[in-house]
């Protein structure tokens, strides 16, 4: 029996999602700590799950975001789904405990 394991890593200052992460958990030093997407054009097709640890403290997903922004703004505790087409990263699906 085989199962999908994924590469994991912890973010706790600001900086950018490294190029082999798939799950990402974020515990922010700081409110609204920003966190860089990776660059989209050596991202093709990839996918990434990014959760906010923290009870107090918010997080900025930083990047070329669907529909031109910016930014995604991750609340606490809330944790999105992302997929990158290889010119954007694109939310999918996102949930907030």
């Amino acid at each position: 029996w085989q199962s999908l394991k994924y590469e994991l890593s912890v973010i706790n200052t600001p900086s950018t999602i490294d190029k082999t992460s798939v799950v990402i958990f974020v515990n922010p030093n700081t409110d609204g700590m920003v966190v860089n997407l990776p660059t989209p054009s050596d991202n093709a097709r990839r996918t990434i799950f990014v959760k906010n640890l923290s009870a107090t403290n918010t997080v900025f997903l930083a990047g070329v975001v669907e529909n031109g922004g910016g930014s995604y703004h991750l609340k606490t505790k809330e944790k999105i789904k992302m997929i990158c087409d290889n010119v954007t990263w694109f939310p999918i699906s996102r949930h907030q405990m």
